[in-house]
């Protein structure tokens, strides 16, 4: 029987979906953030196929992106506050809990940060963006400029890297080292 709702068995479908699918938006995200300023020869067949030669096009594909995930932070935490939690596993000591309490908040707040301050580089700096034939888009106002918010977006993401490096070392090691089958509440 599909379980909805998280109970004591663990998480329910919902949020196990919600979860599972941020994690593969996320990493999608950053691996072309990386791409668009890292490394341009991986991305050069891309934009000549599909964007006139205009790698600045695929930023509109990662501000999709951005979009996407900002929508699924919302609808993650919209059925966060509806729906309650499973109890705690018992093998979280009470040091695990409130750092596991604290890992949530900065992650939820970060899917919200990065995206809006990836939203505020594209549209509140003024900056003009190649779209590939012949095409720009300009920001339609300019709150901050454009090193602001890269400097805010990079900030963000560097806060949410650490969070999630948190977040995921707790789970390995509760697979891995103390072997308590923590991480098949959420698969």
């Amino acid at each position: 029987m599909v379980r909805w709702r998280s109970d004591e068995h663990g998480y329910g479908l919902v949020t196990r979906v919600l979860h599972w699918t941020t994690v593969v938006l996320v990493v999608a995200q950053f691996a072309l953030g990386w791409a668009l300023t890292r490394a341009d020869d991986l991305l050069e067949p891309l934009a000549d196929a599909r964007f006139g030669g205009e790698e600045d096009a695929l930023v509109v594909v990662h501000v999709g992106i951005g979009i996407t995930i900002l929508v699924l932070a919302v609808l993650r935490l919209g059925w966060r506050l509806a729906t309650s939690l499973p109890p705690w596993a018992e093998g979280l000591s009470s040091r695990e809990r409130r750092v596991s309490h604290v890992v949530e908040v900065v992650l939820y707040t970060c899917l919200f940060l990065v995206p809006v301050t990836g939203l505020g580089l594209f549209l509140l700096s003024g900056e003009d963006w190649a779209l590939g034939a012949g095409r720009e888009f300009v920001g339609p106002l300019e709150l901050l400029d454009d090193d602001t918010w890269l400097a805010a977006h990079v900030a963000t993401q560097l806060v949410f890297l650490a969070t999630l490096a948190v977040h995921v070392g707790m789970a390995l090691h509760h697979q891995f080292v103390r072997r308590d089958g923590l991480v098949s509440r959420m698969l």
